[in-house]
């Protein structure tokens, strides 16, 4: 028996998602249009994956009236919720479709986006998809928001915890579109497709404090936290995740958490 799609797993999750989910830090965002031509005004992006639409509007803001903004997202309360939130946004849209299958014409866009999405795509028919509906020289733009767990002993906490909790995973990995956990490293895939070419990484890393009941807000969040809470009971999650936020909280309550947001570019040959 095939597995479930790993989007259903954020259904009645999209409150959560959108209020304690990071946003990407403008630098990010600066990478993705850095290489849009100057003055021209019709450009077209697909967010694939675009949940409740961070990124998308993310995107939005900061391009004006200079492009329209696709939001693709298969899951109907998650984009429903997108749909709402973005109502002071004329240049956006959101259209329900799949990564590995996006219901757009073909070389149509100047760029693709997926926000801390890909990791779950099917992604060798995501390449292929990205591919037919860039124009020549399109920009394909993975974005990954990751905890900096190695150099922060709260977030080193938080990934043993997960790693007792989830069965096979291990801190650095990420489930995939069978909801298995693999590393990924999506610059030395592009490199491996011949659609594409000219891939270059950047990292950029940032801090931000949360308080504790934001950060297990971010947590229930999560699309594997439904299985969990269904096997632990939900009052015990939020007992367990209370004492660890609560040992490593400041005087203020609040919590320092390191990310690094990886940006992977490639362009359509």
């Amino acid at each position: 028996m095939s597995a479930a799609p790993t989007w259903l797993s954020y259904s009645q999750k999209s409150q959560n998602y959108d209020q304690f989910r990071p946003r990407y830090p403008e630098a990010a965002v600066e990478l993705v249009v850095a290489n849009l031509v100057d003055g021209q005004n019709d450009h077209v992006f697909a967010d694939v994956g675009a949940g409740t639409g961070i990124f998308t509007r993310q995107l939005a803001s900061r391009l004006g009236s200079r492009a329209r903004v696709i939001g693709i997202e298969p899951n109907d309360e998650m984009r429903n919720h997108a749909v709402q939130l973005s109502a002071g946004f004329p240049q956006i849209e959101f259209l329900k479709g799949q990564a590995e299958s996006v219901p757009i014409d073909s070389s149509s866009l100047t760029v693709v986006t997926a926000a801390t999405a890909a990791t779950q795509f099917n992604r060798p028919p995501f390449y292929r998809e990205a591919s037919r509906i860039l124009k020549a020289c399109g920009i394909l733009s993975l974005l990954h928001n990751k905890h900096r767990y190695w150099e922060n002993d709260f977030l080193a906490e938080f990934e043993s915890f997960r790693e007792r909790i989830l069965p096979g995973y291990k801190r650095g990995t990420f489930a995939d579109h069978l909801h298995q956990y693999k590393a990924v490293n999506f610059a030395a895939e592009l490199e491996a497709e011949a659609a594409f070419t000219a891939v270059v990484f950047y990292s950029l890393p940032w801090s931000t404090t949360v308080t504790s009941e934001a950060f297990i807000g971010f947590c229930l969040s999560m699309g594997y936290m439904t299985r969990v809470t269904n096997a632990m009971g939900l009052d015990n999650v939020r007992k367990e995740l209370t004492k660890m936020t609560s040992k490593y909280s400041d005087s203020d309550g609040r919590l320092t958490i390191d990310y690094v947001t990886e940006v992977t570019l490639a362009f359509r040959v």
